[in-house]
């Protein structure tokens, strides 16, 4: 397991650690890694399965937060049949999406803007 660190999550009272869960899948290309990612505040968690293509080699805090909000971003403006047809996902990965975004924006609360406005330009 890796500790993650970085200013923004001291700033946001955020943690985060990540463990390798192996290759991912075939469709994002030969040495592409799974990671387990668990970002903590206070006694609250929430576990992130977080992937990366060959040409990274450590898992970055902007990284994931940035992929947090642009996936909370695309379920707020797509409907279900809109985000299946843009994004060519099924409905289970649109609605695990939309449980992601929940969790995501509870844990970390009135923070939620400020930390996707923090890694817009990621």
């Amino acid at each position: 397991m890796i500790v993650l660190t970085h200013d923004l999550l001291t700033r946001f009272g955020l943690s985060m650690t990540a463990t390798c869960a192996g290759r991912a899948s075939q469709s994002w290309g030969a040495g592409a890694t799974r990671w387990n990612v668990v970002v903590t505040k206070g006694a609250a968690s929430l576990p992130v399965d977080y992937k990366m293509g060959s040409a990274h080699t450590e898992v970055g805090v902007l990284d994931v937060l940035a992929c947090l909000c642009s996936d909370a971003s695309s379920v707020e403006c797509y409907n279900i049949d809109e985000w299946c047809e843009d994004f060519g996902g099924k409905p289970s990965m649109y609605l695990k999406a939309v449980e992601q975004t929940k969790a995501f924006k509870a844990l970390v609360g009135d923070d939620y803007d400020a930390i996707c406005e923090a890694t817009q330009d990621w």
